[in-house]
């Protein structure tokens, strides 16, 4: 009988194997096994809040969270208190840049994760990883890996650098103060 190796037993951990047929099996890498961040990685968690008033219009950018580009991410939670009558959001991926202003890496990546997100319904913890760009086989993939799933291939390799998770507004803000969070759990790619 043969022994089958999950994808822990090869040198990038991201490879997967098939499922069903002999040919995809995958084989036991004897020189290298799977990255410690893939492996046996400890979660993280990052958390981000921001009160958006009146002056958050169409177009602003709410840069929320930081990522690097080799991170793993696994989950993404929206929340709101839907304080507002009007206010509806993107959430996309941008560079980071020097001074969180980096442009987006392709024009795709403006609302990975959600599409004119309604910020006037009091909303708590909804998942938004596996919303519009994403399904759940893709949760656990590197920040770039992810970029390259919503904008065909736009890297070759990991770039370096970090991406911030970035609102982007779709309709203005009515509300003097409208609470939005973002929460993030991930393993670090170092």
């Amino acid at each position: 009988m043969p022994t089958i190796f999950s994808n822990l037993f090869n040198s990038s951990g991201s490879v997967s194997p098939g499922v069903g047929a002999l040919t995809e099996e995958l084989g036991l890498d004897t020189q290298k096994r799977a990255s410690a961040g893939f492996s046996h990685a400890r979660v993280r968690r990052t958390h981000a809040i921001v009160g958006l008033g009146t002056t958050a219009d169409i177009l602003d950018e709410v840069r929320m969270l930081s990522l690097k580009s080799n991170d793993r991410l696994y989950s993404l939670l929206f929340s709101c208190d839907g304080t507002s009558a009007a206010g509806d959001a993107d959430i996309g991926i941008y560079r980071t840049g020097a001074a969180h202003d980096g442009a987006l890496p392709h024009a795709n990546c403006h609302d990975a994760f959600a599409t004119a997100l309604a910020m006037d319904t009091d909303a708590n913890r909804v998942e938004k990883f596996a919303g519009v760009a994403f399904d759940h086989e893709n949760m656990g993939l590197q920040m770039w890996e992810l970029v390259n799933i919503v904008s065909a291939a736009t890297y070759a390799k990991d770039p370096g650098g970090s991406f911030d998770i970035t609102l982007t507004m779709t309709t203005a803000q009515t509300s003097a103060v409208g609470i939005v969070q973002l929460e993030a759990f991930y393993t670090a790619g170092d």
